[in-house]
């Protein structure tokens, strides 16, 4: 009888105790979406968010922070986006996404879940490494989320906004907004 009495009451503090966590908790904590940086930082690989904010890129990629006070370059051809941290690890920059988008699709809204099928653009995610002679890259064709909004601003510039993530474990995700020059 002692023992139920004691199993009733740790049952008790058990469930008090997951009732204080679910009311605290936000849906977009427990499922892995924490704001970074203000609500509208985060990484989602459920969907993009609706609307990108008005500020220079923010996220992480891999371990690399962009934060605004850090440099970083845009650049694009024909085929491609490069976003790049000027910062270096070795001989390499330290992260670099290169979202592959022809230039026929600027002015175009891409927007890309999951789910998504069809002509979706390729993405690598390049970091530096120490010591070696090549950078990491990983590839995605799929099963990440973008919302990528571009503009040319003239035959030389391009004005764009994304908010991307990609389904790594470090969840890297770049959100803001960036001018890129042509290669």
């Amino acid at each position: 009888m002692r023992w139920m009495v004691m199993s009733t009451a740790a049952l008790v503090m058990g469930l008090c105790l997951v009732a204080a966590v679910a009311t605290t908790a936000s849906p977009r904590a427990a499922s892995g979406m924490d704001a970074v940086d203000g609500d509208h930082d985060r990484w989602s690989i459920e969907e993009p968010l609706e609307r990108v904010p008005d500020h220079p890129l923010r996220g992480r990629v891999w371990d690399q922070a962009f934060n605004g006070s850090n440099e970083f370059q845009a650049s694009f051809n024909d085929h491609a986006i490069t976003i790049t941290l000027t910062e270096k690890v070795g001989r390499w920059p330290a992260a670099q996404l290169i979202i592959f988008v022809s230039s026929e699709r600027h002015g175009e809204e891409i927007v890309v879940t999951p789910m998504a099928e069809g002509n979706l653009p390729n993405i690598h995610m390049n970091v530096g490494m120490e010591g070696r002679n090549f950078p990491g890259t990983l590839m995605y064709t799929q099963m990440y989320s973008m919302r990528l909004n571009t503009e040319r601003v003239d035959e030389n510039t391009l004005h764009g906004r994304v908010h991307l993530s990609l389904p790594d474990y470090k969840k890297s995700h770049l959100i803001g907004e960036f001018t890129a020059r042509k290669q």
